[in-house]
């Protein structure tokens, strides 16, 4: 096995992992969800969910690995992580 090949291996574990804690979530907020794209060979692929919110609304949620997060990011997840 290459060092590319496991790297992309590597990947699609930790994005399946990834995934399984979302579904989990979801599923303890009792929200639907279902699955709608699910990563196979290029390494930028995301795994997205589309789920219901309070108002009746879809809310695509989409999984990917990244080495850094925006400002924007940053302050969105610490204002979710109070409420």
């Amino acid at each position: 096995m290459s060092v590319r090949s496991s790297s992309a291996d590597d990947r699609r574990k930790e994005l399946r992992i990834l995934t399984d804690r979302v579904r989990s979530t979801l599923e303890l907020a009792n929200r639907r969800y279902t699955v709608i794209q699910y990563p196979t060979k290029y390494k930028e692929r995301s795994i997205d969910l589309i789920a219901i919110n309070r108002n009746r609304e879809n809310v695509v949620i989409r999984i990917r690995k990244t080495p850094t997060l925006s400002r924007d990011e940053v302050r969105d997840l610490i204002k979710a992580s109070m409420a």
